[in-house]
């Protein structure tokens, strides 16, 4: 494995070959999963819309061609409304946008030296000492944060979705 070897990373390689891709992904995946949600919704509106449309229209033929088209709209947003609530679109959306965002703030914190990386919060007797507590309390909370995600992310996959209608 390439990431692992047998000195710790520094802190710049840190930065360069985990917080940059980590925070990438975590934007990707939000952006990802916000276009499939509001594809899908825009698609279940459409149909939603068509539906009375198509009870009023006369149509040459019989009343059975009304019947299809509708029942077929009203499937489709019963398969498109199932999709979202197998794949958790909105959900995975949100979590991975909080997490992209959180991740970002805690950077500025660490960069500024503020909040908990400002001189009042870090113990040591050099600036030396104090920029590897600095660097180390950023590591840590930067993976707690996107350990944070995976437990949220997968008590979100686990939860049994609600029935059409139920909330």
């Amino acid at each position: 494995m390439e990431w692992y070897g047998k000195e710790p990373p520094n802190i710049s390689e840190y930065i360069e070959k985990r917080f940059i891709p980590s925070v990438e992904w975590y934007e990707r995946k939000a952006h990802d999963n916000m276009l499939r949600f509001h594809i899908f919704q825009i698609l279940i509106i459409i149909a939603a819309i068509f539906i009375p449309i198509v009870n009023v229209v006369p149509l040459p033929g019989s009343n059975s061609s009304l019947r299809i088209i509708s029942s077929i709209l009203g499937g489709i947003i019963v398969g498109i409304t199932s999709i979202l609530q197998l794949t958790k679109s909105q959900e995975s959306w949100i979590i991975f946008r909080e997490t992209a965002e959180n991740l970002k703030n805690e950077y500025q914190l660490y960069s500024h030296q503020t909040a908990n990386y400002s001189d009042e919060n870090i113990t040591g007797s050099s600036l030396d000492d104090k920029q590897a507590q600095r660097n180390k309390l950023f590591v840590r909370t930067v993976e707690s944060i996107m350990r944070n995600e995976t437990t949220t992310y997968l008590q979100k996959r686990s939860e049994k979705p609600a029935a059409p209608g139920v909330k």
